[in-house]
């Protein structure tokens, strides 16, 4: 089981390197993108973060919400934010290129999504990166829910 979970996981995170390569629609790419992979993954939201070398910030460009009922807030305080590129476990994953896993998201996310992720019931998440001829990008996936 867990080996072909992981083989899924290795498939979804090549296919998704692969379609932001050719991408003039990278918005619609990486909904579709954490769509894919958090569905591998088995998780329930995500945030496609990707770099903006003009500001030095890292911007959210595409957010993925399957969490009953939609975690609204979470998504609103989301697209609201940029963070600096050494700002908190996004910009630790963009500088080191190494994913995080965690099993508590009030301590390792921003507020207030932190408290939002908790109001709908996420407690961990995995923050990764994407290599691709685009730009750097960053991932995060809260896998699981609160029991």
């Amino acid at each position: 089981m867990e080996k072909r979970l992981l083989l899924q996981i290795e498939s979804a995170f090549a296919k998704a390197a692969k379609a932001l390569e050719p991408s003039k629609k990278l918005r619609s790419t990486a909904h579709a993108l954490l769509e894919s992979l958090g569905d591998a993954m088995h998780c329930k939201w995500g945030t496609f973060w990707l770099v903006d070398s003009r500001l030095g910030r890292l911007v959210p460009i595409a957010i993925w919400d399957a969490v009953t009922p939609p975690a609204r807030q979470l998504d609103r305080h989301t697209e609201d934010r940029m963070l600096s590129i050494s700002e908190r476990t996004a910009g630790h994953v963009w500088r080191t290129g190494k994913p995080v896993w965690t099993t508590d998201l009030v301590r390792d996310m921003c507020l207030p999504c932190s408290l939002d992720a908790k109001t709908a019931g996420l407690t961990g998440g995995i923050w990764f990166a994407l290599k691709t001829s685009l730009k750097n990008s960053v991932g995060r996936l809260p896998p699981t829910e609160a029991a």
